[in-house]
């Protein structure tokens, strides 16, 4: 996965190669550009399945060229030409296969990996890509030896990429629950301690969506779209087919309403992914019949996914998505902190480490939400977008794939104020700082090299 950061795909090589390979990573130097020191302590970390111990861990600032890494299995004793001081793959392999999702067992209420835990967490580096910091620090030392490695245009002729998308939890506003809120605990109540004029106000506007065309649900998904196609970009909107918990609001897929903006959205180049109900995440039985259910009412076999409440469980999940025949699953975010749950900027192939094995589901994983800066973290929305225009800039800055979520509450004033402009204003950035805005598929599309565009193409693609 490094080298496809850098835009290349891998081919690994056991004995000796043709030519002088890029990257060498042994326990001891071979003919290459760089070699990366093979620690056999890695491994046996590995088989013990133990949390990392986050007080072990340091950064190391390279003096050649001042990137700071965080120093996982560091070497005894460091050679002369060695290229870091510890293992560089093992600790990208560190991030990148989930090992903390497996070895931590603490879970929060909704059975979720929590933002405070794992190495990151407990180091509060929520907004740090570090395995982009890895293979950035290998395209400088493979720099030095005369390597061009442009990334410029990186992603379809763009240097970097920003995905759209939108989880359609609800297509309506006006519901019992919500009902309830509002006249009893809003208005009569106050639990809100707002004035008579203003609980009035806001009264009166949730009345008015008693009729379906003001829901502000619907009304959002019309805006997202209206915007979408004004700019150009694509988005991919994650659609519901059941319900299995309390947390489930169910709609129905054959809704008119919805019947007629899929239409829309699919002829301005939307993407339709799956969005499984609360308790599929485990269930396979389960999660296959909302499937069946998404195939006969919208005519599509879903390719993208995301798991309701970003509920994920490895590697059940990942066992899931594999059986079920899913290309890109976009679940892997923090709902209570904005940020990279795994340090990743890009996407990433899930890897099964019972298995030992590396499968073919892509990760897109998720960076920053709508819910986490409006409900966890309390921000107004001129710090909501100043949040994620840095995330914009990061990926920027690493030619990376920030991955964004906005849900169809957008244009509710109340709940969601300024939202709406927030989104628009969020794609304005990015297509001001040169990126390229699409949908999973589109992005994906843009970003994976040509022979990865083979459903059944493998990472390692000869070991010989």
């Amino acid at each position: 996965m490094l080298s496809l950061i850098l835009g290349h795909r891998p081919r690994f090589f056991i004995g000796e190669a043709d030519d002088i390979v890029d990257i060498c990573y042994a326990s001891s130097p071979c003919p290459c550009r760089v070699w990366i020191p093979f620690n056999e302590s890695t491994l046996e970390f590995f088989k013990k399945r133990v949390p990392m111990d986050a007080s072990s861990v340091q950064n190391w600032t390279d003096p050649k060229s001042t990137l700071t890494l965080l120093r996982l299995f560091p070497r005894s004793r460091v050679d002369q030409d060695v290229a870091t001081e510890f293992d560089l793959v093992g600790a990208s392999f560190y991030f990148l296969s989930l090992f903390e999702e497996i070895v931590v067992t603490e879970r929060d209420e909704f059975d979720r990996f929590p933002c405070g835990s794992g190495l990151l967490g407990s180091r509060e580096e929520w907004d740090r890509p570090v395995v982009a910091e890895y293979a950035f620090y290998l395209k400088h030392r493979l720099e030095m030896t005369g390597r061009n490695i442009p990334l410029e245009d990186r992603v379809g002729g763009k240097p970097f990429a920003v995905v759209l998308t939108h989880d359609v939890d609800y297509l309506r506003k006006w519901r019992t629950g919500i009902a309830y809120r509002e006249l009893v605990r809003l208005f009569l109540m106050n639990d809100s301690d707002q004035g008579f004029g203003r609980r009035l106000s806001r009264l009166n506007d949730f009345l008015k969506t008693a009729n379906p065309s003001h829901d502000p649900y619907r009304v959002s998904l019309r805006k997202l779209l209206e915007i979408e196609k004004r700019y150009g970009v694509t988005a991919t909107y994650f659609l519901k087919t059941g319900k299995s918990n309390k947390r489930d609001l169910y709609y129905r897929p054959s809704d008119a309403f919805l019947a007629k903006w899929r239409a829309q959205a699919l002829e301005a180049g939307m993407e339709l992914g799956f969005h499984p109900s609360f308790e599929t995440y485990r269930d396979k039985e389960l999660w296959e019949r909302e499937q069946r259910i998404f195939l006969q009412e919208y005519g599509l076999t879903p390719e993208a996914t995301r798991q309701h409440y970003l509920r994920y469980a490895h590697p059940a999940t990942l066992h899931i998505l594999e059986q079920t025949g899913v290309k890109y699953d976009s679940t892997l975010g923090l709902a209570a902190r904005e940020g990279y749950r795994n340090g990743m900027v890009h996407p990433f192939l899930l890897f099964d480490l019972d298995a030992d094995r590396v499968s073919h589901v892509w990760e897109v994983p998720l960076h920053v939400m709508d819910g986490t800066l409006v409900s966890y973290r309390k921000y107004d929305p001129d710090a909501s977008l100043q949040r994620i225009r840095h995330f914009i800039g990061q990926a920027s800055r690493w030619h990376g794939i920030l991955t964004l979520l906005f849900h169809n509450v957008c244009a509710d004033e109340w709940d969601y104020p300024g939202w709406m402009e927030i989104v628009e204003k969020s794609i304005q950035t990015a297509l001001e700082r040169g990126a390229f805005v699409g949908s999973i598929r589109d992005v994906l599309q843009a970003w994976l090299p040509e022979s990865y565009h083979d459903p059944g193409a493998f990472l390692i693609e000869e070991i010989g």
